[in-house]
């Protein structure tokens, strides 16, 4: 039985065998894919015996490493960086020191209990019937289980609530560090870009930390989505003293010049719906305060708007296009990859004509819309039915995990906003959770708009991390309320 005192001892087992795995892979192949494992697997023999540093690690290399090394140096298999020290965590935490017990269930609101659930145990059950390829299914699981561990350990109390205050302050001025990033992106990497048969525009190349292939697209949404997130927390937290001003033009800043940068439509979209969902049940009611933050944000969508007709949208049609292309049926973004919409409506169509039953409800598998890989080639429904069935969070779930995986996905989202809701209007909770939680809202407001929209959900780690973060700090909080005298 592995416990505190051989815990270490089994967790450096593994890593052994692992890292003597990978450098033989590095001495056949040179690959220095191979050698990015390598260093994550031995930094995360260096950290396993501190929980916490590790759990600093994993958050620097999925908002700022590897998202970095891929926009700036075109490394475009630093994603694994992040995902191993992460699928570190899972190791750490056999010889961690055990949590607090609480009587309280793990998930308070049922919603989120029931989609969580649902998509771990389809998750799973898909992986076991269409298990066929071990490489695809590395590669696969490597994309989606390996931030479950930073839920896990946030979720259970194994990290201080102190430390899960640094982490939220870190993730914080990440956010409002964005316009930096933006700005050395359209220095060095967009010049680039000119003669070397580049994909789409300049503002495809500015993605702050997030990552993306320096001559095709990248997570522009996401890092947009970001910055206007963490504006959210940062005004709620500024307007009742738990943090100072400054925070607050920094973060303006950020969202403004990061925003004003790339071309990201779903911001104007979202933000008005975040607006809405954020006061709705907000604690004590609409104030004053909340409704300066209502014509802030009215006056910047403008001027966002503004610049972009001046940068993106000169010629006639163009802006009527940029809001509405995703929904037209019949667009393609060339002749092997559809528009968003339509590769959802392709995969109903295939589950009407071609698809067997079981495929519809738990998936392909992992791994299973893999266009390319270095480990694994393309994914088993890619081959059946095609590439390009990856362009958004929920088109991956449905053909990894089927109907009732991205159910039980989208539940535990939806559960997250109302759980968040919940205790952001409890009495006895301090300012910064109430005040977290009410931002924390807006975060699963993105989350939940995000799935039909881009495939960092489950894809991007930046994304992911910061998906599971917030689920695990929405737990943990939940978990906490239910004590007597809770602060």
């Amino acid at each position: 039985m592995i416990n505190k005192e051989n815990g270490g001892v089994f967790a450096l087992g593994v890593i052994a065998v692992l890292t003597a795995m990978l450098f033989g892979g590095v001495t056949a192949l040179g690959s220095y894919r191979l050698i990015i494992g390598l260093l994550a697997l031995l930094s995360a023999v260096v950290l396993l015996r501190s929980l916490p540093v590790l759990s600093y690690s994993v958050l620097a290399a999925s908002l700022l490493v590897s998202g970095s090394l891929e926009i700036f140096f075109g490394i475009s298999q630093a994603n694994w960086l992040a995902s191993l020290l992460a699928l570190a965590l899972f190791v750490a935490v056999c010889f961690a020191p055990k949590p607090d017990k609480l009587k309280a269930p793990l998930f308070i609101n049922r919603l989120m209990g029931m989609g969580f659930a649902l998509y771990v145990l389809t998750l799973i059950f898909s992986t076991m019937v269409n298990f066929a390829n071990v490489s695809q299914l590395v590669v696969g699981l490597r994309t989606l289980i390996p931030f479950l561990a930073v839920f896990y350990v946030v979720a259970l109390g194994y990290l201080q609530e102190q430390t899960l205050q640094r982490h939220t302050r870190l993730i914080l001025i990440i956010g409002c560090l964005q316009w930096l990033f933006c700005i050395a992106q359209q220095l060095i990497v967009v010049p680039k870009r000119y003669g070397m048969g580049a994909v789409g525009g300049d503002a495809e190349a500015i993605v702050g930390s997030f990552g993306g292939n320096p001559l095709g697209g990248g997570y522009t949404g996401e890092m947009a989505c970001f910055t206007v997130m963490v504006l959210f927390v940062v005004y709620f937290l500024v307007e009742h003293q738990q943090l100072n001003r400054r925070w607050l033009w920094c973060a303006v800043i950020s969202a403004l010049v990061s925003i004003g940068l790339a071309e990201t439509k779903i911001v104007i979209v979202l933000t008005p719906l975040l607006l809405i969902g954020v006061l709705w049940q907000v604690p004590g009611g609409i104030n004053r305060g909340q409704l300066k933050m209502l014509a802030l944000f009215g006056f910047a969508l403008i001027v966002i708007v503004a610049i972009y007709s001046q940068r993106f949208w000169q010629a006639d049609g163009e802006v009527l296009h940029a809001f509405t292309y995703s929904f037209d049926p019949n667009f393609k973004i060339d002749p092997l990859h559809r528009g968003r919409f339509a590769n959802l409506e392709y995969w109903f169509d295939q589950t009407k004509t071609s698809m067997p039953l079981l495929y519809s409800f738990i998936g392909f598998g992992p791994g299973a819309t893999l266009e390319s890989s270095f480990l694994a080639g393309a994914g088993s429904a890619v081959l059946q039915y095609g590439p390009g069935i990856d362009n958004t969070a929920f088109s991956i779930l449905l053909w990894n995990c089927g109907l009732l995986g991205t159910l039980g996905f989208t539940l535990l989202t939806l559960g997250a906003f109302f759980e968040a809701s919940r205790i952001s209007r409890l009495a006895h909770v301090t300012s910064w959770v109430r005040w977290l939680m009410v931002g924390l809202k807006a975060w699963v407001l993105v989350f939940l708009a995000m799935l039909p929209y881009q495939p960092a959900m489950v894809a991007g780690v930046s994304m992911q991390y910061l998906f599971w973060f917030s689920l695990g700090l929405i737990v943990y909080y939940g978990r906490r309320s239910t004590l007597v005298g809770f602060k």
